[in-house]
């Protein structure tokens, strides 16, 4: 058997293979692998997923690399600078001298729908909406803090926008959570929040949960949603039953139809299916009161 042979695949049949991993692709990437091609010599893109068997054969970083699911530049610079305006992490992603490692998909959701959710009399302003960039977690987290907490405070939070940016870049390492929420709970353990302030991560949390007039309620809870289609590209913040959904000028209530268009913005079929990543954000309790 001759192994160099080449295999003729139909122009037809070609297509509807790239049709296929279009489909796939646009579907479920959350992390993308950046390997060297042995043919060609040069940089290639494909799909990885998280490994939860935690098999080693897959790689030290523990996520499962889709060789046949490729990821084209194009593809790239069309999602994450075109639509998101990531630009910065588009220029990291493909730059030639970082290889062989593994990234994370941005959340940086922006919208592109005519179709937005009604502004209702004196609901909260959004005062950091994200303006088509890819600031969707800090924008979130600060708008719902000045609504919540301070003002000023918040302003200490979005100061960091430029870092947060760049955090979205950085190579995943073998913790699961999102380096998006990482980093945004760190700013909580310096100054002038560690005094005053305390973040902490909610497992299993329930969306009736949220709902209700509970210690979580009179908080900020900043989630990482994740669509019926698996797609993870946003971040939104719930306080006092609103949605501080950083694609609006305005917050907007708490609501089934609110929470389908902050995931899918209008996209048909794709709907809210879960939360990624849930994290309180909160005034620090005294140990006084927390031993009463």
């Amino acid at each position: 058997m001759n192994r160099n042979r080449k295999l003729i695949i139909d122009i037809k049949t070609l297509k509807k293979i790239k049709d296929y991993m279009t489909k796939s692709i646009s579907r479920n990437v959350t992390h993308i692998h950046k390997y060297l091609c042995e043919t060609t010599r040069a940089y290639k893109y494909c799909n990885a997923i998280p490994n939860k068997e935690g098999n080693k054969n897959n790689g030290k970083d523990g996520y499962i690399k889709l060789f046949f699911d490729e990821i084209t530049e194009e593809w790239l610079y069309h999602n994450y600078v075109q639509l998101n305006k990531c630009q910065d992490w588009y220029n990291r992603i493909t730059d030639k001298s970082r290889g062989n490692v593994t990234f994370e998909v941005p959340a940086a959701s922006c919208n592109h729908s005519e179709k937005i959710p009604p502004r209702i009399a004196k609901c909260p302003i959004v005062l950091y909406p994200q303006k088509n960039e890819g600031t969707c977690g800090i924008s979130a987290l600060s708008s719902a803090f000045a609504f919540t907490f301070e003002e000023e405070m918040a302003v200490e939070i979005f100061k960091y926008k430029e870092m947060y940016l760049k955090v979205l870049s950085n190579p995943v390492k073998k913790t699961k959570k999102s380096s998006a929420m990482i980093f945004l709970m760190q700013i909580m353990e310096k100054k002038p929040f560690s005094k005053s302030f305390e973040c902490k991560r909610l497992n299993n949390v329930q969306l009736n949960e949220l709902k209700n007039k509970n210690e979580y309620f009179y908080s900020v809870i900043l989630c990482f949603l994740r669509s019926t289609k698996m797609s993870r590209d946003h971040i939104i913040a719930f306080s006092q039953g609103w949605i501080f959904d950083s694609n609006l000028e305005y917050a907007i209530d708490f609501s089934d139809d609110n929470l389908n268009w902050c995931v899918g913005k209008g996209k048909e079929h794709e709907v809210f299916g879960g939360f990624h990543e849930v994290v309180q954000f909160r005034k620090r309790i005294p140990r006084k009161k927390r031993k009463k």
